[in-house]
């Protein structure tokens, strides 16, 4: 039954109770499609509902679950994490099968108390954390946990969230172990981050924000050795003012480098310039370990990728470069494939 293994909840104008209500009233009556669903997308408002607590108990086979708070944006920005569904969330966190937690525009006490509601997950890889916030940013970390860590994540997604607050996760976490990851997403540079997995890491998706302070021109992954593991990056751009060549520094230190993915228009990439000779100039000094660079155009018209083939001669001559062509504003999505209710 593929038509139920992923489903989305998540509110578009409407009450987000009376969506959990329907739902929560088929399982009732078909619930043999409980077994089929692996991905929930569920909005939710921060208090008691049968029709939530229902849902959350009628998961055995889940995989993955992103949480979406119902915000009173007058009242803030963030929502903190619910008192009357805690214990459904702590129950459908300790499903075996769960994988995947995505987490957005929650509001914790501090990094502990995130750990705490995380530390039931053993079977969990992937965590993707959206504007979180902490009460208590400065709080270190006084837990002790003997023996090896309760849960070891393969991949981190943190977004919206400034450094300090990613490094107090990075500071806290002990039951869960985020210093062994192989796969890091980010819309910002996390200098402690990535330097906290340097060994480890294998893949990198940064995307590009248009803030100053947060890119300088050659001051991306200055941090990892030549040594790191990191053999696969990709880049989505989101600026418009400075050209991409100009915010990722040095890749050519990378000697285990393969594979580069840029998604970008054309503006972001030139500055608005005819620059394609320096970003042909700069991608062909990449080691000699480099595979592929793949180039995805989000503002197409036929016949661009000949021409930008064209353009770039070093990396065409190399026979690694390729150009694809997508819809404006493809490639940019974080959130699992779902299906509409």
């Amino acid at each position: 039954m593929k038509l139920f293994s992923s489903i989305n909840l998540r509110s578009t104008g409407e009450s987000p109770d009376e969506r959990s209500q329907l739902f929560s009233e088929l399982l009732s009556s078909k619930p043999h499609i409980q077994s089929y669903i692996r991905t929930l997308i569920l909005s939710y408002r921060p208090a008691r509902s049968k029709s939530v607590e229902h849902i959350l108990s009628s998961l055995p086979k889940l995989r993955s679950i992103s949480l979406h708070p119902t915000i009173n944006y007058p009242y803030g920005w963030h929502s903190s994490f619910s008192v009357y569904l805690r214990d459904s969330f702590h129950a459908v966190f300790a499903t075996t099968t769960l994988r995947r937690i995505e987490l957005r525009s929650h509001s914790f006490d501090g990094p502990q108390e995130l750990q705490r509601i995380l530390s039931n997950s053993l079977s969990l890889t992937e965590l993707v954390l959206d504007e979180i916030c902490f009460e208590h940013v400065a709080l270190r970390s006084t837990e002790k946990h003997p023996g090896s860590p309760r849960t070891v994540l393969q991949s981190l997604g943190v977004f919206r969230m400034l450094p300090d607050v990613v490094d107090a996760v990075l500071d806290a976490f002990i039951a869960i172990d985020i210093k062994h990851l192989r796969s890091i997403s980010c819309d910002r540079y996390q200098n402690s981050l990535l330097q906290a997995n340097t060994y480890s890491i294998q893949e990198h998706t940064l995307i590009v924000a248009n803030n100053p302070d947060v890119f300088h021109k050659d001051a991306l992954y200055a941090v990892l050795p030549p040594s790191t593991s990191l053999h696969t990056l990709h880049v989505r751009m989101r600026a418009y003012k400075t050209p991409v060549i100009n915010r990722l520094g040095n890749l050519a230190s990378l000697r285990a480098l393969k594979k580069l993915t840029i998604t970008a228009t054309k503006r972001n990439l030139m500055g608005g310039r005819p620059e394609w000779p320096a970003v042909d100039s700069r991608l062909a000094e990449v080691g000699s370990g480099l595979e592929s660079v793949h180039l995805i155009l989000t503002d197409y018209r036929d016949g661009d990728e000949v021409r930008y083939r064209q353009l770039m001669p070093g990396l065409d001559a190399k026979g690694i470069l390729s150009v694809s062509l997508a819809p404006p504003g493809s490639g940019f999505g974080a959130n699992p494939a779902s299906h509409e209710l």
